[in-house]
């Protein structure tokens, strides 16, 4: 048998069912009230810019485990460049102003004014570096001005009188190591004049060969 409703009873079901003021301020924060009031091509472009992904998602500890291998390759980069880095910055530029040929103008000589067999007449520096001497012929000579910390020590711990020089090593023999090779100089280059250095002789001078 149904059941009649008083008009009191009925309105106070109505005001249940109907969505209250608080409920329609929480529906219009929600997402779905931006698409329902014509806000959707907004929020399609924000994802377009900003996709959500897992990738996305920053996670910490994985990024302090890169960050933390990142210094140690870093740390271990400058280490090893240390080691190998030329002594004397610029030195690439001393090379390129070497290359040419040169003519000795002064020779080295000892304490009594003997000579020194070991300073070529002429010589000529190449790209590929190598050198060629008068003393040797037309043989090409491996030569090097770029020289590690390790090779400096050794060189001027057997040649203390040119520590704080630039040097100047050729090699005789291809199988030579550079830190044992007896062709050692120290060399001052200005303009057109290079000034070869040995150890207990005199300066010898050498002026560029015209081209």
């Amino acid at each position: 048998m149904p059941v009649l409703l008083s008009d009191a009873d009925f309105e106070a079901g109505v005001r249940l069912k109907s969505p209250s003021t608080e409920s329609k301020a929480q529906d219009k924060k929600s997402p779905l009230h931006l698409l329902d009031n014509g806000d959707n091509q907004k929020i399609y472009k924000a994802l377009r810019v900003f996709p959500m992904s897992k990738s996305s998602i920053p996670f910490r500890g994985g990024q302090a485990v890169k960050r933390v291998a990142y210094v140690l390759i870093l740390a271990a980069t400058v280490m090893l460049v240390s080691q190998v880095q030329p002594v004397y910055s610029g030195e690439a530029q001393q090379n390129t102003k070497l290359i040419g040929s040169w003519t000795k103008t002064l020779n080295a000589t000892d304490s009594a004014g003997k000579p020194c067999p070991f300073v070529p007449d002429t010589m000529e520096f190449f790209k590929d570096h190598t050198i060629t001497m008068s003393n040797f012929g037309s043989q090409h000579l491996p030569y090097k001005t770029t020289l590690t910390t390790t090779e400096k020590q050794a060189i001027e711990k057997k040649n203390p009188d040119l520590k704080g020089k630039k040097l100047l090593l050729v090699k005789p023999n291809p199988n030579v190591d550079w830190a044992s090779t007896p062709m050692v100089y120290g060399y001052t280059l200005e303009k057109n004049q290079l000034t070869l250095i040995l150890q207990g002789w005199s300066p010898a001078r050498f002026a560029r060969a015209a081209k």
